[in-house]
């Protein structure tokens, strides 16, 4: 009964976004919004171990016919902690979780929509597999940037974003050099009123000229502005992005290149990923400090 409930739940969020793409013509919609310049990003994949396990993030970009991003669909294979019963002692075990995710983008003058479903299957407990579709809403300002998202509000600088925040709860500076951007600090309030902060690592960026429409340093998580938005909070396995698609303003000049960390004597030490390029310089794959690996395609 549980699974017919959920493959039930499953066609229903299929017939809402079918419902939806046939009331809409993703070609003609007008938007504020402008898309980023740059060669097409066709897919994105991110591989790396955690939890025991090679973990698998692979998303995958359509566009409409003004080059503003229409569609990503996404295969996810974590490893993730599972809290278990062990002969009456609860344990944890590390196993595998498949997700398929799809998210489409509505164009509708200033409002934004993203409709998406998550299927996540749990091989080992399927008494864990779950189904779910919602839809997130924005709204463009007149020079094309995301006022609100969810329950996000952005503030900028004309077009260059400086803060993100929810209401009362979560604050996000964002810190820049020149127009890459270095990290951010976070501030949030607790339950019992406690104010927290919280400072991100120190990012630098190569030589290296971003030349496709992709932002890969908002992909990386270090905006972080997106840990507003629940269901994209995530680097890496987001479902669908914001800021990597210059949503969120002016986005990284360059191709981040790693980390600055500083040592017990006050001094920095660079820790720099590895950027592999074609005979144009558009990024082919990237390994970073952290050995994730990165593989892009293009479209064209």
């Amino acid at each position: 009964m549980k699974q017919l409930f959920s493959m039930l739940i499953l066609s229903l969020c299929l017939a809402f976004v079918s419902c939806n793409e046939e009331e809409y013509n993703a070609d003609l919609a007008v938007s504020p919004y402008q898309p980023l310049p740059g060669r097409r990003v066709a897919s994105i994949k991110t591989t790396f171990t955690e939890n025991g396990g090679e973990n698998i993030h692979e998303h995958r970009f359509t566009y409409d016919a003004q080059n503003r991003i229409k569609t990503v669909n996404s295969n996810l294979v974590i490893y993730t902690p599972v809290v278990v019963d062990n002969n009456g002692f609860r344990d944890t075990v590390n196993t595998r979780c498949n997700m398929v995710t799809s998210a489409n983008y509505f164009y509708r003058g200033e409002e934004l929509e993203v409709a998406f479903n998550v299927s996540i299957e749990y091989p080992d407990f399927p008494k864990m597999n779950r189904h779910s579709c919602s839809s997130n809403f924005g709204f463009f300002n007149s020079t094309g940037v995301l006022n609100r998202f969810s329950q996000a509000s952005f503030d900028y600088s004309t077009t260059t974003l400086l803060k993100a925040y929810t209401d009362g709860e979560i604050s996000f500076d964002v810190l820049r050099e020149g127009n890459d951007v270095c990290g951010y600090n976070k501030t949030s309030v607790a339950t019992n009123g406690e104010v927290r902060e919280e400072k991100s690592k120190r990012y630098y960026y190569s030589p290296f000229r971003n030349k496709t429409n992709f932002d890969f340093s908002a992909y990386f998580g270090y905006w972080g502005v997106e840990q507003c938005i629940p269901i994209i909070s995530r680097p890496y396995r987001a479902p669908y992005q914001l800021a990597a698609f210059g949503m969120l303003g002016v986005t990284s000049g360059n191709l981040p290149w790693g980390v600055v960390e500083t040592d017990a004597d006050g001094r920095d030490n660079y820790k720099e990923g590895d950027w592999v390029l074609d005979n144009q310089e558009y990024p082919l794959s990237f390994v970073d400090v952290d050995e994730r690996v990165t593989v892009i395609t293009y479209c064209e």
